[in-house]
């Protein structure tokens, strides 16, 4: 689903950008020439070629995802929160069967909402989550911007996360909130901190973090 998600938004951001150019320029553009700007991989995200293409053996789920693709899943037809939140949705679960075995814990998000409207995120804000997981409390940052009027990409957002699996969520979950994230993986962030300056830890306007429970220095 997600995937699809990704691969309609593609489009749609490419058309976007046709019509804008159209616009520009005063004219409509042929299809060869539409076919031309597409293969320049000027987006906000590329689709590598070749991928999302395995064979699919499963009937059942073949025949989910033929279903998934009879519909559209960009932003012209679903609100790029709706499958955000779908997918907090579906994660959690996950999240807290795989904590109890990993020393991981997916936050409610009451507590996270809790933490942003404490914390009160503004434009221009660097706002950072050393301990991202799947990205909730980034994305809840951003709501807490869009119910004050303001575009979520009015702050910019950082984060860092020791599980390769969790990260790779989180930019995930990132991408169908419409942020444009920096999320860095692989470290810790007590002992092997990611975002430096000028050989120091770098300084951010806001922070928030679960404590990292998984790692044995916290």
């Amino acid at each position: 689903m997600f995937y699809k998600r990704l691969c309609d938004q593609w489009e749609c951001e490419a058309d976007d950008a046709i019509a804008e150019l159209e616009r520009q320029q005063g004219r409509a553009f042929s299809e060869q020439e539409k076919a031309v700007f597409r293969k320049r991989g000027e987006h906000r995200f590329r689709i590598p070629d070749g991928s999302g293409k395995p064979l699919i053996s499963n009937e059942v789920v073949h025949a989910l995802v033929q279903r998934f693709d009879e519909h559209d899943l960009s932003n012209r037809s679903v609100a790029s929160d709706v499958l955000g939140r779908a997918y907090e949705y579906l994660i959690k679960p996950f999240a807290d069967d795989a904590g109890a075995k990993a020393g991981e814990f997916f936050t409610p998000p009451e507590v996270v909402d809790t933490l942003v409207r404490i914390l009160e995120p503004r434009p221009g804000d660097m706002i950072y989550d050393s301990t991202a997981g799947s990205g909730g409390m980034l994305v809840h940052a951003a709501d807490f911007l869009r119910e004050q009027g303001q575009h979520a990409t009015s702050a910019r957002y950082f984060a860092q996360e020791m599980n390769w699996g969790n990260a790779a969520i989180g930019k995930i979950n990132s991408v169908l909130h419409g942020l444009e994230a920096e999320i860095k993986a692989g470290a810790s962030t007590i002992t092997d901190p990611q975002f430096l300056e000028d050989g120091r830890v770098k300084r951010f306007s806001l922070v928030l973090a679960n404590f990292p429970f998984s790692d044995e220095f916290w």
